[in-house]
Order: structure tokens, then C-alpha cells, then sequence
């Protein structure tokens, strides 16, 4: 980040889940709840795609390229909220400390 420039940060949600079955669960629950906040509501689809879910080393490569893309901070939802919480303490965060 250069002098004068803002930080980029990126909000995005962090879907909790021992299984491929389990984070389609919190998306569909995310995508409903979400869906009469915005004028295009967010499908399954777009929550599947645009935040974190998955194995470890498949988070780490994703905020490996948003970090690459520019990204200097992210602000973490996890669902459930606090399972996901703790599961993204124990899984994710030690490989950033």
C-alpha cells in the first residue's frame, strides 16, 4: 500500500463445514437471509464462489490471491458464527501468526 492510498479490504464469509454438504447448507441459509438486501439478491451460487469454504489449504490459496490481487486487510463472517469462529481460529488463523 503506497502513501495516500487507502487499504483495500474485502468482507466476505467464511462458511464452517466438515463437508462439501454442510457449507451448501450456511450458503443457502446466507443466500436467503441476504436476499432482500440488495436489488440483485446474492444466489447459492455467488456465495459458494465468492467466499471461503473448503479445506485449509484451499482458504490458503484463496487469500493468497486476494492478498496478491491487492487486498491488505479481510473482514471474516464465519457461519455458523461461533463454531465457524472457533473453527477458523483452530484451522486457518495459526498459519497467519
Amino acid at each position: 500500500m503506497g502513501q495516500g492510498e487507502s487499504p483495500r479490504t474485502l468482507f466476505i464469509v467464511y462458511l464452517s463445514g466438515d463437508s462439501d454438504a454442510e457449507a451448501q447448507r450456511w450458503a443457502e441459509m446466507y443466500a436467503e437471509e441476504r436476499k432482500h438486501r440488495f436489488t440483485v439478491p446474492p444466489t447459492v451460487d455467488d456465495v459458494l464462489a465468492s467466499n471461503l469454504l473448503g479445506s485449509p489449504e484451499r482458504i490458503h490459496e484463496r487469500i493468497t490471491e486476494w492478498a496478491e490481487a491487492g487486498v491488505d486487510y479481510l473482514v471474516i463472517q464465519p457461519m455458523p458464527p461461533m463454531d465457524g469462529l472457533r473453527a477458523f481460529g483452530e484451522k486457518i488463523l495459526p498459519a497467519y501468526l
